[in-house]
């Protein structure tokens, strides 16, 4: 994980914007004839958006209201505000539209994440974006054993999603979309959170992708002595902790009855991420047969 997702920021809503430029993606490449961002575009972007980076850490205000904008309290919908944001401050891009439902008579078919324009071509991107946390069981190159904290949602189900349906309604329905659309790019970010004593890699993720491991207890620290394990609000899943001031502890040995992440904290920083499980999380998890998903060019 990039060293720098957070510094030299101040404020937990600036340093959630940071990583939601700069953080490595989950899945890269090209597929389903859509750009999937990796770290050289986002790194990239990160750069050119420095300068504001570090003014909004001076005066948030502007930032703070975009947020409050949100449609929900979804951690989804604040990290599609954030990217809205940055669409709205680099001088890479220009922001068209958001949000954009596409309606055939009465019927909803789906809406446009982003339309905008790259200041350096002219051309239309068309964006989608989502932030997904997933926990690994059993065949780890098949995302259909990657599940989230509500077992209903896998990665396999996103990733057919976004390839099948969200990135390619604009080609299904252009007569909806108001502009002519060049070109197509997916951000897909997160973390995988794998077995115990498990290597963090699967055949399909980018290889700089963040990732933690999943236990049923809080593991005894090995070598500090120090750590402390807090546990994180669902808001506070993207960046990395800083200030530890209003985190509570919480006992540091317990089964808990859900879900819970929690950040490995010493040395004055977060360390590492996890996710504490009650013992009969997987009792009823059947992991399906790996279908042939969207083939990446």
């Amino acid at each position: 994980m990039p060293k720098n997702l957070t510094e030299p920021f101040r404020h937990r809503c600036v340093q959630d914007l940071s990583w939601a430029i700069q953080s490595p993606p989950l899945i890269s490449g090209y597929i389903a004839e859509t750009e999937w961002w990796g770290t050289e575009q986002l790194r990239q972007e990160y750069q050119i958006c420095l300068p504001l980076l570090k003014q909004l850490d001076k005066d948030p205000d502007p930032l703070k209201a975009a947020l409050q904008q949100a449609k929900s309290h979804r951690l989804g919908h604040y990290f599609e505000s954030l990217i809205e944001f940055w669409l709205t401050i680099t001088p890479s891009y220009e922001l068209l539209l958001s949000q954009l439902p596409l309606r055939n008579e009465h019927r909803t078919l789906g809406e446009i994440d982003y339309l905008a324009r790259d200041t350096a071509t002219g051309k239309i991107v068309h964006i989608e974006v989502a932030v997904k946390f997933y926990l690994g069981y059993n065949d780890l190159d098949n995302m259909a054993s990657w599940h989230g904290p509500d077992l209903r949602d896998r990665l396999d189900r996103k990733f057919d999603h976004l390839c099948r349906h969200q990135t390619q309604i604009s080609r299904k329905y252009p007569e909806l979309v108001p502009c002519v659309v060049d070109e197509y790019a997916c951000i897909l970010k997160g973390r995988l959170f794998y077995p115990p004593n498990t290597q963090t890699e699967t055949s399909f993720t980018h290889p700089e992708h963040l990732n933690g491991h999943w236990h049923y207890h809080l593991p005894a620290p090995k070598q500090r002595h120090d750590t402390i394990y807090y546990p994180l609000q669902k808001r506070n899943w993207l960046a990395p902790l800083t200030d530890t001031s209003d985190q509570p502890t919480g006992p540091q040995r317990h089964t808990p009855t859900e879900p819970i992440c929690y950040a490995s904290y010493y040395s004055n920083k977060e360390q590492n991420r996890l996710f504490i499980l009650p013992e009969d999380f997987w009792i009823n998890v059947q992991t399906p047969h790996p279908t042939e998903g969207p083939a990446q060019q």
